[in-house]
């Protein structure tokens, strides 16, 4: 038999041409042909027919090992196979043949059978995401209050060709706070951070953090960061993640009164995330910075955050800040608390 150009069976033929694929299959010894899934839902799943039964079929792809596809769910699909000569006595011609529409087998009633329900088609994971939180308080009367909050993050994922199991993430954020009372500042900050881990194995990971920003209010005019370290999966649960880190981190701080910084610091971090409930997630970060050349200087930042899902993409988030610093500049003080609620959509 010879087979050359792929070809396109609508959903009528859908049944025949697995039929047709598993018999090439065990013409050409049993190997797995490439195969374009079409699934009625406007969905398109590429890899290698491994079986056919009664009412599904079993096909294998990059990212599932063994991947069920009711026949009910299939609307279309394509194979492209290598040109090749079968010992059938004959050659089939290139053209096109009319398949005939074949039903799927009814199923065997000598005994009763349990009905198991299909299981879901699964999906490839999204290899980004990100979300945008924005919040604001205007007040205007015998006390003038403005506050505005707006934060962007985003979180890029690749699998390893090699073990699907272990990827490469990374992480950027951007946020900027500003607050004014009677026409003096409280708060005006930014901060942009740039973080990308890949995996080790199951349960560590190497990581570097690259940052930028100022803090007007607290007398930095410039602040730059830099520094590797290893990572810990200690818990890496669907509805609980907890996360330990360590390394160093190289700062600069550039500030508008007093003496600026440039040192190493040792830098400690713990962080978790929990699934309370469907529609309500926890997260938490801590992280401690050590100088390395004058221990007796120590900066701590603490985030939390209870996001509330409103909609499928649009959540209520409220955020609690702590930022510490042992050594701040001239009239500073050494902590900071902030609480800011506000409106994010994920995308």
């Amino acid at each position: 038999m010879l087979l050359s150009k792929p070809h396109n069976f609508f959903p009528s033929h859908v049944v025949l041409t697995i039929a047709l694929i598993c018999l090439t299959n065990m013409a050409f010894g049993g190997v797995a042909q490439e195969v374009l899934v079409r699934l009625k839902n406007g969905d398109r799943i590429t890899g290698r027919l491994l079986a056919q039964e009664t009412n599904h079929i079993i096909i294998s792809t990059g990212w599932a090992e063994s991947l069920v596809l009711p026949i009910s769910t299939i609307g279309g699909l394509e194979t492209g196979l290598d040109e090749k000569k079968v010992n059938l006595g004959q050659t089939i011609s290139h053209q096109k043949q009319p398949i005939p529409e074949l039903k799927p087998k009814p199923a065997q009633t000598a005994a009763p059978v349990a009905i198991v329900k299909a299981a879901p088609i699964a999906k490839p994971p999204r290899s980004i995401q990100g979300n945008l939180q924005l919040g604001s308080h205007l007040q205007f009367g015998s006390r003038d209050q403005r506050t505005i909050f707006g934060r962007i993050g985003t979180i890029y994922t690749r699998p390893y060709t090699s073990d699907p199991k272990k990827s490469l993430h990374v992480i950027t954020s951007y946020s900027y706070d500003y607050s004014e009372i009677e026409n003096v500042k409280s708060v005006d900050r930014m901060v942009a951070s740039l973080k990308t881990d890949f995996d080790l194995n199951s349960s560590t990971y190497g990581y570097n953090i690259v940052g930028a920003g100022y803090d007007k209010i607290r007398k930095i005019d410039e602040h730059y960061e830099i520094g590797p370290g290893l990572g810990w999966h200690a818990i890496k649960k669907s509805a609980f993640s907890l996360d330990f880190e360590a390394g160093a981190d190289y700062q600069i701080q550039n500030r508008s009164v007093g003496g600026d910084i440039d040192s190493l610091f040792l830098r400690l971090s713990e962080s978790f995330t929990w699934v309370i409930a469907p529609r309500i997630t926890v997260s938490e970060t801590l992280a401690s910075y050590l100088n390395g050349e004058k221990t007796d200087q120590l900066r701590i930042r603490f985030d939390s955050s209870i996001k509330y899902k409103l909609l499928d993409n649009l959540f209520l988030n409220i955020t609690l800040t702590d930022l510490y610093d042992s050594n701040p500049a001239p009239l500073v003080d050494r902590n900071e608390f902030q609480v800011i609620s506000s409106i994010g959509v994920t995308f």
